[in-house]
């Protein structure tokens, strides 16, 4: 171990732990809008009420992605 103390990244970087936290968030954005257009698909062909399912998991989508763009720093 070094007798230096740890320093904090300079400005414009992030830590590794936002970056996992950002690309989770990332991940989750991408697989809701996959299933709002599934979930889109099969209401306008199957059953109406997905379109529901469709509405949750594009919302769900819009605030990962919000999450995501968070935890990269850019808002």
């Amino acid at each position: 171990m070094s007798d230096r103390p740890a320093e904090d990244p300079g400005e414009g970087f992030i830590q590794v732990r936002e970056a996992v936290l950002g690309v989770a968030f990332l991940w989750l954005a991408a697989m809701s809008a996959f299933g709002a257009i599934q979930a889109t698909a099969y209401g306008a062909t199957t059953a109406p009420i997905y379109f529901l399912v469709a509405v949750g998991a594009a919302s769900l989508a819009v605030v990962a992605g919000y999450a995501s763009v968070r935890a990269f720093g850019l808002r």
